[in-house]
């Protein structure tokens, strides 16, 4: 169940990326906690060697991109997706 979840999540998430317009780069960089590496020659196993995902993020949208002016950090859904993305991925 927690894969199906996910699975929607990422292909929602990846539908609002590719949406967007003018989007700005947020890279969530998260630790490795010793999951299995994806096959080699692959995308993802490009992405885990790398040790980061590269994800744009529209930051003009209250709630899901928005640009925190104090701390200068893109804050949101799509930005707290991408970090679970990202954190189940690496």
């Amino acid at each position: 169940m927690k894969t199906i979840r996910l699975t929607v999540a990422l292909f929602v998430v990846v539908g609002w990326l590719a949406a967007c317009n003018g989007a700005a780069p947020v890279t969530p960089t998260l630790p490795k906690k010793g999951l299995p590496t994806a096959a080699e020659g692959t995308l993802l196993r490009k992405i885990q060697d790398r040790g980061k995902i590269i994800v744009g993020a529209k930051y003009d949208v209250p709630m899901f991109g928005l640009l925190n002016l104090s701390t200068n950090k893109v804050e949101g859904f799509d930005v707290d997706m991408a970090k679970e993305i990202a954190n189940y991925i690496l």
